[in-house]
């Protein structure tokens, strides 16, 4: 199914395939959250109590009803068209082209990598060289210790949307770390 009605029915909120107007769907059926869903019957209960009291609340129920309908889109997405129960008007949301994630920040977040790669590498060579002065094999340690303390921590916060920045400038500060600490000793 690729388009949705969006209605109120008795006081209920239905979903109609817009090939077959007659038969309407409960939204629970799709795969939407409870919330949603309890959002959908309340707002349907309170547009079908209200019909037409006043502007402002009329208003409220249209604005509320979209913004339901457009979760609805975005969640499934499919294209849900909104109509209106107060007064008739149709808009129509498409949940394709929402489906996907939000715009990636890429100067934000490559600045944070930048940061994080410098915190990183300056971290490792300092530990590096001062366990160095001591003994190789302890900086070789540290260094292991330091990649291998970070590695999980890495794995866990990568797929996190702010975090995942942090994430590759780390990846990208060990492996800078090791090859400038290998340099240091030749």
């Amino acid at each position: 199914m690729d388009a949705w009605e969006l209605r109120v029915v008795a006081g209920r909120a239905v979903l109609v395939d817009e090939t077959e107007p007659d038969a309407g769907i409960d939204p629970r059926s799709l795969p939407i959250d409870e919330e949603l869903a309890g959002s959908l019957d309340e707002w349907a209960s309170v547009a079908d109590a209200l019909q037409l009291a006043n502007p402002t609340s009329a208003r409220l129920i249209t604005s509320r009803g979209r913004q339901l309908a457009g979760r609805i889109a975005a969640r499934t997405g499919t294209i849900v068209s909104f109509t209106d129960p107060l007064n008739g008007e149709r808009a129509v949301l498409d949940g394709r082209a929402r489906s996907g994630a939000e715009p990636t920040p890429w100067g934000t977040g490559l600045a944070l990598t930048g940061f994080t790669v410098f915190v990183v590498v300056f971290g490792m060579i300092a530990l590096a060289l001062a366990l160095g002065s001591v003994s190789g094999w302890l900086a070789f340690a540290g260094n292991i210790v330091v990649t291998l303390g970070l590695a999980p921590t890495i794995v866990v916060i990568r797929p996190l949307l702010v975090w995942r920045w942090v994430a590759y400038g780390a990846m990208i500060g060990i492996t800078l770390g090791w090859i400038v600490w290998l340099i240091t000793l030749f």
